[in-house]
């Protein structure tokens, strides 16, 4: 089970796209057990910290307290070097993936087996969240 009982998509969710929830219940459902998943710093990785499932050590990678964006590409071309053959799954968000997605030129040139995801919310959401906190407006 990728939730505990009672996380759900709230019924008042009202946008045209997913859901964060619907998107790491579909990664968890896509991945088995054994595949590294590494996350870029984003509001996508409180999401995926709080409610992606891992069941083995080290297949779950997320910088937390670092607040390093642009790792997640890097890292999984790393795993992949790592676990030769082994399937990775890379997760960054928009904002993210700008800092490091000439690394797709790494990873196609070391032939890594690399799914790569960016989470596309089109904001810099952990900015516009201080934003609105300090001035009550997104720029």
């Amino acid at each position: 089970q990728y939730m505990h009982e009672g996380e759900q998509v709230p019924a008042d969710w009202k946008s045209d796209r997913a859901h964060p929830l619907e998107i790491v219940k579909e990664l968890r459902n896509a991945v088995d057990d054994h595949v590294t998943v590494t996350c870029d710093i984003g509001s996508h990785a409180i999401w995926m910290s709080r409610y992606f499932r891992s069941y083995e050590p080290l297949t779950l990678m997320i910088s937390n307290g670092m607040q390093t964006l642009g790792v997640a590409l890097p890292w999984a071309i790393g795993a992949s070097l790592v676990k030769p053959g082994e399937k990775v799954v890379s997760v960054s968000g928009d904002g993210g993936f700008l800092f490091s997605a000439m690394e797709l030129e790494t990873a196609v040139r070391l032939k890594a087996p690399i799914v790569h995801i960016v989470w596309n919310d089109s904001t810099y959401d952990m900015v516009a969240f201080q934003q609105l906190k300090k001035y009550n407006r997104t720029s």
